[in-house]
């Protein structure tokens, strides 16, 4: 039942004709000064629409105290250098595991896996137990005791936007001289209309909406400084453990966001205004599965290629004897190792591209061009298009030198795509993360152009030992029927020529084999003739 004076005061809206809302709304605004006068120091100036000194006060204060931990911050998970930072996070989320579990993460480092890999009397046995064992790792997150690890994760995320905010901006309206980092400074603050101010106090209410500074962030926190530190960590771990409790008593008491509400709603004159705002949450063991996953990929891919190459090592010595291979200039183990030590996926055709080079410029255009021309101009083909197709396949087989050449002289250069420009971007990544994507966006484009190159000629080499084969199976026939004068094209020294064409054809089988370990090589086309 209403009460005597609400009775009364209807009658006078109805005699009136007042608006019920707007009363709503003024008895509203009046509720909302009189909590905000009950806050001392005082926030607000109802009459002049102010906000006052003891609102900037507050903050500054909060500011202060957010100092030492965003030190802390910007030395370990807010480092400028991005890969340092990520490190770090790693190193927080891991630091949650059992001892046991986290000393399982360092068996998948590559220069572990490699040690065991090649200490093992069987490589791709051992590969697939650390695939197994890696699964197994993974799944540990997918148990039952990591709950807290996402919340935990993202609280220090929030801590870190809110240590990233610029309360200098904001008391700077109410003291234009203000600077936080000089400590003897003492500020002089004023009132300020509050429209003037209103925007920096919405952007403070949206970082402090529903945040806490819970237990698991103080503990993320003593972690990270026992990571930096062994002297004086304990003494660091109380400081910031007092600022963290004082943080907590002007979050209550003074930064709550029903206070930083009102005080908005005050100000825009609105009791119902409600700014929407949102939380940004990460599902952080998704994400660390996901970077740990690309990681031992990429690193097991890495092994299976330096496995290949210690098989075919052998066989290097059997096609070019004990000589080393040609280097390639810009695509090299050395540009590929600084890649590696700043995240970047590597160059990885280094190794059967210097294997191609080699073997045009030390077999091919020294030992094998001779008969090979010999044969397809002075032989008398009795099939004009085999001969055709013959020469054609040989004379696009002279031109892999070439394209190897424009593709070291391309990474030599001053493109988009050049060494320097990876260079570059290399010494520019701690300040501009972003340039990690484009970095491994031209490192693809670089492979993909390596591969294609050792794609296109080797099944072109492939192809010519298609037509030599037939060939020289032809010649053991007492009437040759592909080339009319094999017997006799060599004149006295036929022989000769012959051991030379059977000496070409088993070089370039020897290098077609060599590389079907890096890429895929199609068979032969050649039909019998």
């Amino acid at each position: 039942m209403k009460s005597f004076w609400s009775r009364v005061l209807d009658f006078f809206i109805r005699l009136f004709n007042w608006d019920p809302a707007e009363i709503a709304k003024k008895r509203a605004l009046k509720a909302i000064y009189r909590d905000l006068k009950a806050i001392s120091p005082s926030y607000y100036k109802r009459s002049h629409n102010y906000v006052l000194p003891g609102f900037s006060r507050v903050i500054y204060n909060f500011a202060t105290l957010l100092k030492p931990i965003d030190e802390l911050l910007k030395k370990t998970v807010r480092n400028k250098d991005p890969k340092l930072a990520a490190r770090y996070n790693t190193f927080l989320f891991e630091s949650q595991l059992e001892e046991e579990d986290r000393l399982k993460r360092y068996l998948f480092d590559y220069q572990e896996m490699k040690s065991r890999v090649f200490d093992s009397t069987d490589f791709e046995r051992e590969i697939l137990k650390l695939e197994a064992e890696f699964r197994e790792y993974i799944g540990l997150f997918t148990t039952t005791g990591f709950e807290n690890i996402n919340s935990e994760m993202n609280e220090m995320n929030r801590l870190c936007g809110i240590c990233r905010q610029s309360y200098e901006s904001l008391l700077s309206l109410f003291d234009p001289k203000i600077d936080i980092n000089r400590a003897k400074y003492k500020p002089f603050f004023n009132a300020i209309e509050g429209e003037l101010v209103l925007q920096e106090i919405m952007d403070i209410y949206y970082i402090l909406a529903s945040f806490d500074i819970s237990n698991g962030i103080e503990k993320n926190l003593h972690t990270l400084i026992e990571r930096l530190r062994r002297e004086g960590a304990q003494e660091q771990k109380d400081k910031i453990s007092k600022n963290l409790n004082r943080i907590r008593r002007l979050l209550v008491k003074y930064l709550h966001p029903s206070i930083l509400l009102k005080l908005i709603q005050a100000i825009k004159q609105d009791p119902y205004l409600i700014p929407k705002f949102d939380t940004e949450s990460m599902n952080i063991i998704e994400e660390y599965i996901k970077e740990m996953s690309s990681q031992f990929k990429h690193d097991i891919e890495r092994l299976e290629r330096e496995i290949n190459e210690r098989a075919i090592s052998h066989n290097l010595i059997g096609l070019f004897g004990t000589t080393g291979l040609e280097e390639l200039e810009g695509y090299s183990e050395a540009e590929a190792a600084i890649l590696e030590t700043k995240g970047i996926n590597g160059f990885i055709y280094i190794k059967p591209m210097q294997i191609l080079k080699t073997f045009i410029m030390k077999k091919f255009d020294i030992v094998h061009r001779e008969p090979l021309v010999k044969l397809i101009i002075e032989g008398f083909f009795e099939d004009k298009v085999f001969q055709s197709e013959l020469a054609n396949i040989y004379y696009k087989c002279e031109k892999t030198l070439g394209q190897i050449i424009l593709f070291e002289e391309n990474l030599m250069g001053s493109g988009k795509t050049s060494i320097n420009t990876i260079r570059k971007y290399l010494a520019e990544l701690h300040t501009n993360p972003n340039l990690n994507i484009t970095l491994n966006n031209i490192i693809e484009m670089t492979n993909k152009k390596a591969q294609r190159i050792l794609e296109e000629y080797t099944n072109l080499f492939n192809d010519l030992t298609g037509y030599l084969s037939q060939i020289m199976e032809d010649y053991k026939n007492k009437t040759p029927g592909i080339v009319g004068n094999i017997k006799t094209l060599g004149g006295t020294r036929n022989m000769e020529f012959i051991n030379s064409l059977q000496k070409s054809y088993n070089s370039v089988i020897q290098l077609v084999n060599i590389m079907r370990i890096f890429i895929i090589v199609k068979p032969s086309p050649v039909q019998a003739h």
